[in-house]
């Protein structure tokens, strides 16, 4: 972690590995967050120089043929993609998709045993283009303010391995987006979305992307920097995990069986626990209580949550323990922030209106996501297509925050078209807490005797009906068929 004091102090047991490595930058705090993922990775040390440019003892790249942003992403997934390739012909000797497929003709025996600073021009040889079709999806894209109060978010951000980009998305308005979900929240807060600023973030391919900024970012995490410190509190326990389902408005009955898919799983040592109609007290202490994870069903409006005898403001909980949540009520984005800086890591919120119907929808899918060892990010990305209501919703805090762990070590999502057979079926894998950018997976698919790069689409595999029916009942792997997600038999 970092924070600041009257002088530099970096405690002995922290040192920069002596690579060989160097990156010279113009000297800017927006250059130096820029660079740090790169830097990290490959151990480099920065200093300062007139031009941005990558040097070793006997190689040197210029940094300028794209915006810098562009030239760190694109020297980061292709070092670490060829490093990926590379260790398979040492301790996992291995058959490696993507080493096959993108056949580079480099002499990886030789690569293996040579220090990083001599791999680089080996490596960097190879065109960008050739590498790019096969590379892993990146797990996390931040956006960080230039100023030095953002830098405590780096540390946080690095343990992602996530891409840093300066802050640059444009303002929203009203007037300026026809859009259903704002335009539903701004007929429903009225005068008050002075108060709040909404943004729009640059593109980017990474399956998430974290906002470390002011505003509220649309399709992207509220980071809070609370969050990632609340983090480093969590103890790992062995003990059963805990779930408490809240359900404090009687006409939203319809999630009353959110209980039994977090018990579904019977190898999961897991109790579900559903509230009805808790008064505000009764709120606070299950708030209070020692519980690994909140599904709320209720309405929340600008003096908390609804209660039977009352509003529960979350504003006036010193301290709460539940560390991931999932608030699946109108207008609870202020509410899940308050958690946050009360204890929590991570939540799913809304910032405006749902209706029950759709907010019963994506409750359901994200609870099956989240029972089967997604994210946070990953079980709203993929539900948020399920519903016209998946729009209200988005991730505050630590988007990679999860309730259980995967029992195949990362989750995977089974995607299929209905055709004649035998059918194509589109595996897509993402990252989880044990399995991170660059894990290595063996889908046990009838056809498949490859190991593939964790995270991002596998390949197609052509199976009949039978394995289809197989397949995710023995894995516990969600179906997306025809583009909705089904729970039962796909056929």
């Amino acid at each position: 972690m970092i924070e600041y004091g009257d002088k530099l102090h970096i405690p002995d047991e922290l040192s920069r590995p002596e690579t060989g490595i160097q990156l010279e930058l113009p000297p800017s705090l927006e250059n130096v967050y820029v660079a740090a993922p790169l830097a990290y990775y490959l151990g480099a040390k920065i200093v300062p120089g007139d031009e941005p440019r990558l040097v070793t003892e006997s190689f040197e790249r210029l940094l300028i043929d794209l915006p810098f942003e562009q030239e760190i992403e694109k020297l980061l997934k292709q070092v670490f993609f060829l490093d990926c390739l590379t260790r398979t012909t040492g301790y996992y000797q291995i058959d490696l998709y993507e080493r096959e497929q993108v056949d580079l003709k480099l002499d990886f025996e030789r690569l293996y045993d040579m220090p990083i600073a001599e791999q680089l021009p080996a490596y960097l040889s190879i065109p960008f283009e050739r590498v790019q079709p096969f590379l892993p999806r990146w797990p996390l894209t931040a956006h960080l303010s230039p100023t030095p109060s953002r830098v405590s978010a780096i540390p946080f951000v690095l343990h992602d391995l996530g891409f840093i980009r300066i802050a640059r998305g444009s303002p929203v308005s009203a007037d300026s987006i026809p859009s259903f979900v704002l335009e539903s929240f701004f007929e429903t807060r009225g005068d008050s979305i002075q108060d709040q600023s909404f943004i729009r973030l640059e593109a980017s391919n990474s399956l998430e992307q974290a906002w470390f900024a002011d505003g509220i970012p649309l399709n992207a995490t509220k980071a809070i920097p609370k969050a990632f410190e609340n983090k480093l509190e969590q103890e790992p326990t062995t003990d059963a995990i805990e779930i408490a389902v809240v359900c404090n408005e009687p006409e939203m009955g319809a999630n009353e069986n959110v209980a039994e898919v977090y018990q579904s799983r019977e190898s999961l040592d897991l109790t579900a626990t559903t509230y009805e109609n808790l008064s505000t007290s009764g709120l606070r202490l299950v708030l209070e209580s020692d519980v690994d994870f909140l599904h709320y069903i209720g309405h929340i409006d600008e003096d908390g949550f609804r209660c039977q005898d009352g509003w529960l403001d979350a504003e006036t909980l010193a301290e709460v323990s539940i560390p991931i949540f999932l608030l699946n009520a109108c207008q609870s984005y202020d509410q899940g922030t308050a958690l946050i800086e009360a204890g929590a890591v991570g939540g799913i919120v809304t910032f405006s209106e749902v209706v029950n119907d759709g907010a019963a929808h994506i409750g359901y899918n994200v609870a099956r996501l989240l029972n089967l060892g997604f994210p946070l990010r990953a079980a709203l990305a993929i539900t948020q297509g399920e519903s016209i209501a998946g729009g209200h919703y988005l991730i505050i805090g630590d988007g990679s925050a999860d309730v259980v762990q995967v029992e195949q070590g990362v989750p995977m999502l089974c995607e299929i078209e209905t055709t004649d057979e035998p059918i194509d079926v589109l595996l897509h894998s993402y990252p989880s807490r044990e399995g991170k950018i660059g894990t290595m997976v063996y889908p046990y698919v009838e056809p498949n005797d490859q190991y593939f790069l964790t995270p991002g689409s596998l390949r197609t595999f052509r199976l009949t009906t039978e394995m289809i029916q197989q397949y995710p009942r023995w894995h516990q792997v969600p179906v997306r068929k025809d583009g909705n997600l089904v729970w039962n038999d796909p056929f």
